[in-house]
């Protein structure tokens, strides 16, 4: 296979927790010089991607429920609290388990 359709047809991705507005940004210049169709960051960057790279028609993605710090304070709370009323409504099933209204 060719490297420009290889390029093509790969997702190129900066997902470090630690990746700085000016990684952003350079990760992005890099998107536009090899020509990649799609780009991944974390979720807090997707505006500032988007605004770099939405002229050169590349899409900005960003993973969701990625393990590495990826996603937004709301999505983890959420994920624990559906986690936690899994764990309650096992236990209400159980003998002698807990009573579950509401969370």
């Amino acid at each position: 296979m060719e490297k420009e359709k290889l390029i093509e047809i790969i997702d190129y991705t900066m997902l470090a927790p630690t990746a700085s507005k000016d990684d952003i940004k350079q990760f992005c210049l890099e998107a536009i010089t090899y020509g990649f169709r799609t780009v991944f960051v974390n979720p807090w960057y997707i505006p500032y991607a988007f605004t770099i790279l939405s002229p050169h028609d590349i899409k900005v993605g960003a993973p969701i429920g990625f393990s590495l710090g990826g996603a937004t304070t709301r999505v983890k709370v959420e994920k624990r609290r559906r986690r936690l009323r899994m764990e309650l409504l096992k236990s209400a099933h159980q003998p002698g388990g807990v009573e579950v209204k509401s969370l």
